[in-house]
């Protein structure tokens, strides 16, 4: 796809629900007061394999009406400003809704210290419900 497309392509998304890309420290006043009094949000992050050991890149959030994309390699966010996520994702009163679980939070827990409480794995549910792959 062109540049011009994925440009189009974008606003459309954009036009239908609000889309945040966080690549500097300002996300903690966009993201977290916006997920910290909501039920429940979907959660996903995706590892980059070309590292010698895998490590974590991108982190998605995606509420009712907002979806959040963070760059955690960006230069403009440190640890500590990823660390502020924890206030949320330990929350028991909101659920986080996740498929694949067990593997972002093995490398979010070593990447960031990050923790999870109150999670509802879509990969295990599928299981449950007797589906080979999900």
């Amino acid at each position: 796809m062109s540049e011009e497309g994925k440009r189009s392509a974008l606003a459309d998304l954009q036009a239908k629900r609000k889309f945040w890309i966080i690549e500097d420290d300002s996300y903690q006043f966009a993201i977290v007061p916006q997920i910290q009094n909501i039920c429940g949000f979907g959660y996903d992050s995706r590892d980059q394999y070309r590292y010698f050991e895998q490590k974590t890149v991108l982190m998605q959030i995606s509420t009712k009406n907002d979806d959040y994309i963070i760059d955690v390699q960006s230069t403009m966010l440190d640890d500590d400003d990823i660390f502020l996520l924890n206030e949320v994702f330990m929350d028991d009163s909101t659920i986080k809704v996740i498929h694949g679980c067990s593997q972002d939070v093995k490398y979010l827990m070593k990447d960031y210290d990050l923790r999870f409480r109150q999670v509802f794995d879509t990969e295990i549910a599928m299981w449950l419900l007797g589906y080979e792959r999900s």
